[in-house]
């Protein structure tokens, strides 16, 4: 991965070295896993959930999105969907007012553009 790649990366709070350590330094790897991320649907399936209300969804999607980051060194969505799926875990009602979740769903949002747009354009 050349300088500007990994810099790009970085910008977008991608934990590079982190990533590379998870995948036991095959950078070819990491860089097809997120190639991969583009094409995962659980941001759509999270987007979908808390627009319809759906509790269980949500927090399914939410949930597989944070480990989905976390394997990945994206940092800063990990960091934004900690607290959705902290607020949709538990024993709560099927279903739920997303409006509760807006301002935190708008972070999961820019977030998960800018890890999306940078490995769209850089890998």
């Amino acid at each position: 991965m050349n300088s500007e790649v990994k810099e790009a990366l970085v910008s977008a709070e991608i934990n590079v070295d982190e990533a590379l350590r998870r995948m036991l330094g095959n950078e070819g790897l990491l860089l097809k896993f997120l190639g991969k991320f583009c094409e995962d649907e659980s941001y759509n399936k999270l987007v979908a959930a808390m627009e319809s209300g759906d509790r269980k969804e949500a927090f399914i999607a939410a949930h597989t999105l944070k480990g989905l980051a976390g394997n990945l060194g994206l940092t800063g969505l990990m960091n934004a969907v900690v607290p959705v799926v902290e607020a949709l875990c538990g024993d709560g009602p099927d279903t739920f007012d997303p409006e509760l979740l807006a301002g935190d769903m708008a972070k999961v949002s820019e977030k998960y553009a800018m890890a999306f747009n940078a490995i769209r354009e850089n890998v």
